[in-house]
């Protein structure tokens, strides 16, 4: 089995190592950063491969305490460390630089492993991923793999099994959730009576947003796209976690992520520019289904996961305190002005501050997400417009909307993430320009039992749910028992993801307002509370 591993480091030990790194490096010229990084990177795979399977299993998140097997050695670490602590941090990075670089090899002690994790692991995410099939290898003939292929598709998959677990370690940190949401809504007010005005009079190009955030001060942008949008620097303390979060019942997880790297691959792979005649890569892809079913999380998800594996994890992770990413939400629903033709103009504006840190970000390996959010508002039918007699101002964003998508494709750095409620309603060429379509439906009653067991979880770690032996109660046969039956009956009412989040706080407000409280109580309420939800006894919708 292959295992993806996302490794969180710990901020502030983030910046005592970089330092000392640094520090050594200018005394000695070594390479020591890939030294501590491949120690690192062998301590968390022998405490992985001393693991049960069940503690591995894909989407879950492993706290640093998870790897302390035989107990010795390890040490707690306060946010801020103290100049003790620091001191303790900078001996432990030169005590392994010098141990690896005089061996030559990998030799550490299980004592010093569990010093070195307990030190710079925050978290590690784990998911686990197919091994390439090899029909070929299986085959006599290229001719005959081919047949197989075309005879059988999926069923003719021979996946081959080592037999051994591998685990694909990338590092990453978050220092702060970085971010700029949109202003109040007097904000917007101010911008649509700017737009009767001369541009001239307006023209807020070299604008900085240092007074918003002082994180993104060198971004340059627009005060009226700040006013649509929301910017996230990328990973996020915010998005830590998202990914796992989510249950879905195909691997669409696995398949957004596929394509979304192949998209930005095959623009990086070759120096020539692949001709758009010979192979279509628009770097759009949409997803769509109803309401409530995690779509616009699982773009920011997905965006959280690119950031922390690509580009490939490089050996100098110890020196870069930057972001990865960027994301620009869109509000599509804000882009409509109540002055006629304005609508167009705003969008164009938007699209050309994309364009502008495409660029400042190309030289600096980074990439820049749009995700536009319920697309629909801005891509719909221009013919069903045209039979409606509706005013031109629509179509005029479709196709403003259509040509710039054209325009930024050429950057190798840009992913276009679209999420829609009424996917047969958006225009023809905005689904053709499309490189993958993926439909995001109701959980079925696995993955409502998934949502539910994980949330669950979250609250006994948070200590609002009490348990004997904490998230291993779950395990229980009769604990177990009691989440598959309430899985059953929310699944039978067709409750969306939104709705199962609802849950346990609607629990918890009419069944058991003194926290905390025991696991057998809060199953009783919830099963009560479900029941609320099918005789329509709650305030929130179905």
């Amino acid at each position: 089995m292959v295992f993806l591993v996302d490794v969180r480091l710990r901020y502030s030990v983030f910046l005592i190592i970089s330092d000392t790194l640094k520090e050594v490096q200018m005394q000695h010229g070594s390479k020591n950063s890939f030294m501590f990084t491949n120690a690192l990177t062998r301590a968390i795979e022998s405490k992985l491969t001393k693991l049960k399977h069940e503690k591995i299993k894909d989407g879950v998140i492993l706290e640093a305490v998870d790897f302390f097997l035989e107990g010795q050695g390890a040490m707690e670490i306060s946010a801020h460390p103290t100049d003790a602590q620091a001191s303790i941090v900078r001996s432990l990075v030169k005590v392994v630089l010098h141990q690896v670089g005089a061996s030559g090899s990998y030799d550490l002690s299980e004592g010093q492993e569990n010093l070195l994790i307990s030190l710079c692991v925050e978290t590690m995410q784990v998911e686990s991923v197919s091994e390439r099939c090899d029909i070929l290898r299986r085959e006599k003939s290229l001719t005959d793999a081919v047949e197989q292929g075309l005879k059988y598709g999926f069923e003719s998959e021979n996946h081959l099994n080592s037999g051994l677990d591998q685990f694909c370690i990338r590092f990453y940190c978050c220092s702060s959730p970085q971010q700029m949401r949109r202003p109040p809504d007097r904000i917007m007010e101010e911008f649509d009576k700017i737009d009767i005005q001369d541009d001239t009079e307006n023209d807020n190009d070299g604008e900085t947003l240092a007074s918003v955030n002082p994180a993104l001060e060198a971004l340059y942008i627009s005060s009226g796209t700040l006013s649509q949008a929301r910017i996230q620097l990328l990973p996020t303390v915010e998005y830590d976690g998202l990914w796992e979060a989510l249950h879905f019942d195909s691997n669409i997880k696995q398949k957004l992520f596929s394509y979304a790297t192949i998209s930005l691959k095959i623009s990086q792979f070759s120096s020539k520019t692949i001709s758009d005649a010979v192979i279509s890569n628009n770097k759009l892809l949409l997803i769509h289904g109803p309401p409530g079913t995690g779509k616009t999380t699982v773009c920011r998800a997905l965006c959280q996961k690119l950031s922390i594996r690509y580009p490939q994890n490089d050996l100098g992770t110890f020196y870069s305190t930057d972001y990865r990413a960027l994301i620009i939400e869109i509000s599509c629903s804000r882009v409509f002005s109540r002055w006629f033709g304005e609508s167009s103009k705003n969008l164009d504006n938007i699209f050309k501050d994309v364009e502008k840190l495409l660029i400042e970000n190309t030289e600096r390996g980074r990439f820049v997400c749009l995700l536009m959010d319920e697309v629909e508002t801005i891509a719909s039918s221009r013919s069903s417009q045209i039979n409606k007699n509706e005013t031109t101002d629509g179509i005029r964003v479709v196709n403003t909307l259509l040509t710039q998508l054209d325009n930024l494709k050429k950057y190798n750095n840009f992913l276009v993430l679209a999420t829609s409620n009424l996917v047969d309603s958006l225009d023809t060429a905005f689904t053709d320009r499309a490189d993958g379509i993926f439909y995001i439906g109701i959980p079925s009653e696995e993955g409502t039992e998934k949502l539910l067991t994980s949330t669950i979880g979250e609250l006994i770690n948070t200590q609002i749910i009490t348990s004997s032996n904490g998230v291993e109660k779950l395990k229980e046969q009769e604990i177990k028992q009691c989440v598959t039956a309430i899985a059953h009956r929310c699944s039978s009412l067709r409750m969306s993801g939104r709705t199962l989040r609802k849950l346990p706080l609607v629990c918890l407000s009419e069944f058991l307002p003194e926290l905390p409280v025991t696991i057998d109580d809060f199953l009783v309420a919830l099963a009560l509370s479900v029941q609320g939800h099918y005789k329509g006894n709650h305030v929130y919708p179905p």
